[in-house]
């Protein structure tokens, strides 16, 4: 895997946890901006989508569920 930042862990985990961009935003006491912002930047630091975009919440993707057995 590409280089990408080990400080936006926290911010993939929370939403993996959650589902939501919004409900991770809360939890961390960051804006849901800059929680895209660095799961784009993950994704593009991968070559990969983390998860699958669906109207009411995140599904993580096979590269989402194997960044997240190793996180």
């Amino acid at each position: 895997m590409p280089p990408f930042e080990w400080s936006d862990i926290p911010i993939f985990l929370a939403v993996a946890e959650t589902g939501s961009i919004a409900k991770a935003a809360k939890q961390l006491r960051i804006s849901p901006a800059t929680i895209s912002r660095r799961l784009e930047a993950m994704e593009q630091a991968i070559a990969h989508k983390l998860f699958h975009r669906l109207p009411n919440r995140l599904e993580l993707t096979p590269a989402g569920r194997s960044l997240l057995f190793s996180a």
